[in-house]
């Protein structure tokens, strides 16, 4: 429509470039698409001809070439993820081999020593009653015997992330059955209680539960699911002076929890990208681009979703949403918990 203008013709390769990497490739297509669409119902309508001019069918072949590019750039990126997730389950499988055995040593370690701790007690109770040195005070007891309930609940916790792991990596799916019903206050709490902060980490989180709401799920995932996004909420303002919300608030919609950081936010480029396995916004301080991927698959689990906004300059703010739990459900959860331990029937919230 031009001549075959040189020029021009470096710039729509340029601009099908740009646009192929701007979006995905369906949606690279279809813009492509309506971009030829207007240029000739443009041309239509100033040159008053209703024919195809020589010079775009001499493009289509350029056309062709570019497509053809994109697609195998596109299958080279998809063959590379593909053969990182293959590695990567065949080394969670390896680990997870060669950590469970020290996993349940330390966990029948920790249950015989707690067997013997009652015996413990009262020998350290004679002794002190004759007055020998170095005996164990009853503060002391009390804290040897949480320090071993710790480790075996430390130890459950391990074996059911690397669980986690091997259930993301396999791409099973969540079983119903491990499903149950909590309150988000808990796993919050959970959450932030067990989280390893730094020293300072912890006073730039604020907690804001405007609603303790009920969701079914399984809680070690929501709140690895929480360890995740705190953590890259931690890196987003670290060496600043940035603040993390933690918030849990209901809506006509749905139940919402956002974590949001005052951090330098995200590009506008990166946002369709974060929650693709191996694509990570944080390689230089160790991301490895799983933890976004191994999120949305657990919140999508539990019948919910997960989204990002970010603003250069402001901050980024996950937001998790999860179905509200009809009433009749929470009545029989209640109803099979209490046939199940009638003399102590479990709270509803699970936590």
């Amino acid at each position: 429509m031009n001549g075959e203008n040189s020029v021009w013709l470096m710039s729509e390769t340029a601009i099908i470039l740009f646009t192929f990497l701007l979006y995905d490739l369906a949606n690279g297509v279809l813009v492509s698409i309506l971009g030829v669409l207007i240029a000739l119902i443009g041309y239509w309508l100033l040159s008053g001809q209703i024919d195809v001019p020589t010079e775009f069918l001499l493009l289509l072949p350029v056309y062709g070439f570019i497509l053809s590019a994109v697609v195998f750039l596109s299958h080279s990126e998809r063959v590379i993820a593909r053969d990182k997730l293959i590695a990567a389950r065949a080394l969670a499988s390896s680990i997870a081999h060669e950590m469970r055995t020290p996993l349940l040593g330390i966990r029948l370690d920790a249950n015989k020593t707690r067997d013997h701790l009652e015996r413990l007690s009262a020998v350290n109770q004679w002794a002190q009653e004759r007055g020998y040195d170095h005996t164990l005070s009853d503060r002391d007891m009390v804290a040897l015997s949480g320090a071993l309930q710790r480790v075996d609940k430390h130890a459950v916790a391990a074996n059911l992330v690397i669980d986690m792991l091997l259930t993301n990596l396999r791409d099973e799916s969540y079983s119903q059955e491990r499903m149950k019903f909590y309150a988000i206050a808990s796993t919050i709490d959970e959450a932030v209680g067990r989280f390893q902060f730094r020293p300072g980490e912890r006073e730039l989180i604020e907690v804001r539960v405007c609603d303790n709401f009920i969701y079914q799920g399984v809680e070690i995932l929501m709140v690895h699911v929480i360890f995740n996004l705190v953590k890259n909420a931690l890196r987003a303002v670290a060496g600043g002076d940035g603040q993390i919300l933690i918030e849990a608030r209901t809506t006509s919609a749905g139940h919402i929890l956002s974590i949001t950081d005052t951090g330098p936010g995200l590009e506008a480029a990166t946002l369709p990208y974060i929650f693709v396995p191996f694509v990570t916004g944080h390689a230089a301080t160790g991301g490895t681009g799983i933890g976004l991927s191994f999120c949305r698959r657990v919140v999508e689990g539990f019948d919910g979703s997960i989204s990002c906004s970010s603003e250069l300059g402001k901050g980024t703010s996950f937001e998790i949403r999860l179905p509200i739990v009809e009433a009749k459900r929470l009545d029989a959860a209640d109803a099979a918990s209490a046939l199940s331990s009638p003399a102590m029937p479990q709270a509803r919230s699970g936590g």
